[in-house]
């Protein structure tokens, strides 16, 4: 992967919204997408994640079979603490 995609701190994720259409991104959130495709988030355990913005990217990932949404996988990024505690209780994803 290229360096300049990666950041050296990359935002925290959910980015804060500005006040005006409660429905419309974020701000930080439209300059990452108008500066490239692909980015690194932080989200509220400190780890970090790619942030896919681009069309055809996101095109890309959701056919590869290496990426899963099946939230049992180790390092998948739960959006928040709760979600993470009770993975084990939520039933499996249909495939």
């Amino acid at each position: 992967m290229s360096e300049s995609i990666i950041a050296a701190d990359p935002p925290e994720f959910p980015m804060a919204r500005t006040a005006g259409c409660p429905f419309g991104p974020p701000q930080r959130q439209r300059e990452l997408q108008a500066a490239k495709p692909l980015s690194r988030v932080r989200i509220w355990d400190g780890s970090s994640h790619w942030f896919v913005t681009g069309h055809a990217e996101q095109g890309v990932v959701l056919s590869d079979p290496r990426f899963s949404a099946d939230e049992r996988r180790p390092g998948f990024p739960h959006q928040n603490q709760g979600m993470a505690e009770t993975v084990d209780h939520r039933p499996l994803p249909v495939t």
